[in-house]
C-alpha cells in the first residue's frame, strides 16, 4: 500500500544515511544501494504513483540530508537484471516483506533506472 511504501521509504533512506555516514577502515565503501537512486528512481516512482503529499514529504527528507550531509559517491556501479529474473529470485527467497512485489513494480523500477 501507497503507506507502507512511504514508510518503507523513509526507513530505507534512514538506513541508507546511517550507512553513509558510518566510518569504514578501508579506503572505499560499497553499498547495495545509494542515496542518489532514492532521490531520482524511488521518488520519481513515487511522483508518479502516490499522492503528491507523500511525493513532497520524501523529497522535503531528500533536500534536509543533502544539505545537512552532502554525500557524493565516488562511483555507482548498475547492475542490471531483467524484471523477471529479478522477480523469479523475489519469489524463491520467500521473504515476507517482499509478499507486495510484483512483476509490474520490477518493471517500473527497472524502467526508472534505464
Amino acid at each position: 500500500t501507497a503507506k507502507n511504501g512511504h514508510m518503507f521509504q523513509s526507513y530505507a533512506m534512514l538506513t541508507l544515511l546511517q550507512r553513509h555516514l558510518q566510518p569504514v577502515s578501508t579506503p572505499f565503501k560499497i553499498l547495495e544501494r545509494s542515496l542518489q537512486s532514492s532521490r531520482h528512481v524511488f521518488l520519481s516512482l513515487w511522483k508518479n504513483s502516490a499522492s503528491i503529499s507523500t511525493a513532497a514529504v520524501l523529497e522535503k527528507w531528500h533536500t534536509f540530508y543533502e544539505t545537512r550531509f552532502p554525500i557524493q559517491p565516488d562511483m555507482i556501479v548498475y547492475l542490471r537484471v531483467p524484471p523477471n529474473l529479478a522477480y523469479e529470485r523475489v519469489l524463491s527467497r520467500a521473504r515476507g516483506e517482499e509478499d507486495s512485489v510484483s512483476l509490474s513494480y520490477l518493471n517500473s523500477v527497472h524502467e526508472a533506472h534505464e
